[in-house]
């Protein structure tokens, strides 16, 4: 399975940035990296489950903001065009 291989690959690569900041002094960076990586290795393992975390009134939200945003750049690049 992909994706919780992928979601591992990238909690070491946190885990690293969170080394990283802590030895140049930036704890609470490093703190904030550590957590994305518990995260990280936390959903890899519920997806290795076959449990999946998903929000769908999130997700649905996400798709009206993405939207909205094509639209008004939309809108913005029909007025270069007409300039």
């Amino acid at each position: 399975m992909l994706v919780p291989k992928f979601n591992l690959t990238f909690c070491r690569r946190v885990i690293q940035a969170a080394k990283e900041l802590a030895g140049k002094g930036f704890h609470d960076f490093a703190a904030s990296r550590a957590d994305y990586a518990a995260f990280y290795a936390a959903t890899a393992a519920l997806l290795r489950e076959g449990i999946a975390c998903r929000n769908p009134f999130l997700a649905d939200e996400r798709a009206r903001k993405r939207e909205d945003l094509l639209q008004a750049t939309e809108r913005e690049l029909d007025k270069i065009v007409a300039a």
